[in-house]
């Protein structure tokens, strides 16, 4: 997981996360997205040259989301990307 955030009280935070944002989609890919400060997730369309609201991530990862950009995820890996027992 390559997730690089700043925790940046009363700003929007971008960053990259990979999850399903669009129907159709099958598999999880990179997505650039942006954590509004009240919540809201935008992500970007590359159809339309865009970030949008209109996205199909689910609650679980919108959840991961918003904890990853205010910096209260716990990442279950070390520096290095192993997973932690």
């Amino acid at each position: 997981m390559n997730c690089l955030t700043a925790t940046r009280p009363n700003k929007d935070v971008y960053l990259t996360y990979p999850c399903i944002a669009f129907t159709g989609e099958r598999a999880p890919r990179e997505q650039d997205l942006i954590v509004r400060r009240d919540g809201t997730i935008l992500v970007f369309d590359s159809v339309a040259d865009h970030y949008t609201t209109c996205h199909a991530i689910s609650e679980t990862h919108q959840t991961r989301i918003r904890e990853i950009a205010a910096g209260t995820y716990l990442y279950p890996f070390d520096v290095n990307g192993n997973p932690l027992d």
